[in-house]
């Protein structure tokens, strides 16, 4: 009996250790479904993850990209600026200063003379460094005296010795030293006031610009192949003594404006075979004018004999110019009208 109760034992005890090895399945299944659930997400947060690294990568190519334009576009961009900054407001700045003392000046012609002395002073090292110190009547002059080289055709018409003579990166002062005399002259403080250019091969037009050397006593450009008309600017030159013009293919007629020139005391238009027109009554402004020479011309009108009390020598053309006290030039010598 009690050898009975050992095996029942023995299988109620071999029964508990059974069961709980079922629990253990049980709870094993339990523990994969779990451990598989979270390796899913796993997955799924790898792909989060790899999203995230994959949108700042292309961030880092779209960088990249506007990184090598702005760096190269910026540098390329503002780099010449450094080196025409300058230039640009120098240009911006004369031609301010220019067209505020004669409006009509144009630079929209890249050809025009204008164009090409202000092209010019902005290469030349002296227009730009020296200039700086001296004032805006040095820009003026040194800008209408390279706008009256490139008008009466200095590159292509004048004499060599001429031509090299001017556009001199110095003081205007230097231009045209020669051996028989120079071009231009200067008084003190680098201040033009007489320019000489006789048979020198100028050809072209008298640009208005001249007017702007409002210093000048003396202008000399006889015996050339001068055209055009005689520029109304020349009123500006209230300090002018002598106009010489003479030998030259000047049309039109003489300008009113003459008469402003007060200081003048020589006026030579012979030899201007198509100057016409009638002698300016404003001539009669001229008091201090002491010699008048307008023959081989065909100029009408009379000069005024307000004039006579000054005159020493006037030649014109008797019967075209009715004149009491001037004479005429021709073949036969100077004979009195």
């Amino acid at each position: 009996v009690p050898t009975q109760p050992n095996p029942t034992t023995s299988t109620p005890t071999s029964f508990p250790t059974f069961f709980p090895t079922q629990p253990n399945r049980t709870t094993s299944p339990p523990t994969a479904f779990p451990t598989f659930v979270p390796t899913q997400p796993s997955p799924t947060t790898s792909t989060p993850t790899a999203f995230p690294t994959f949108v700042p990568t292309q961030p880092n190519p779209t960088t990249s990209t506007p990184t090598s334009p702005l760096t190269s576009t910026p540098t390329s961009l503002p780099t010449p600026p450094p080196s025409r900054g300058p230039t640009i407001d120098t240009e911006t700045s004369w031609i301010q200063l220019i067209q505020s003392r004669m409006p009509s000046v144009s630079f929209e012609d890249s050809t025009s003379p204008q164009r090409q002395a202000l092209d010019w002073m902005l290469g030349d090292s002296y227009s730009l460094e020296e200039l700086k110190n001296d004032g805006d009547d040095r820009i003026v002059q040194r800008f209408a005296l390279a706008v009256f080289y490139y008008s009466t055709n200095g590159p292509t018409s004048w004499d060599l010795e001429n031509r090299d003579g001017w556009l001199l990166s110095s003081t205007e002062c230097d231009w045209g030293e020669r051996s028989f005399g120079p071009d231009v002259e200067c008084s003190n403080n680098n201040v033009v006031d007489r320019i000489s250019l006789w048979s020198d091969g100028l050809s072209g037009t008298i640009p208005r610009e001249i007017g702007l050397l409002s210093s000048l006593t003396f202008l000399g450009l006889s015996r050339n192949n001068l055209e055009g008309t005689i520029p109304t600017e020349f009123g500006l030159l209230s300090s002018l003594t002598s106009l010489l013009l003479y030998v030259n293919i000047l049309e039109g007629t003489i300008p009113s404006e003459i008469g402003l020139l007060t200081s003048l005391t020589g006026l030579y238009l012979y030899n201007n075979a198509n100057l016409s027109g009638r002698v300016p009554t404003e001539l009669a402004n001229l008091s201090n004018l002491e010699e008048l020479y307008l023959y081989n011309t065909q100029l009408t009108g009379s000069i005024q004999s307000d004039l006579c009390s000054t005159l020493t020598d006037a030649a014109i053309d008797c019967g075209e110019i009715e004149c009491d006290c001037c004479t005429s030039s021709g073949s036969l010598g100077v004979t009195p009208c």
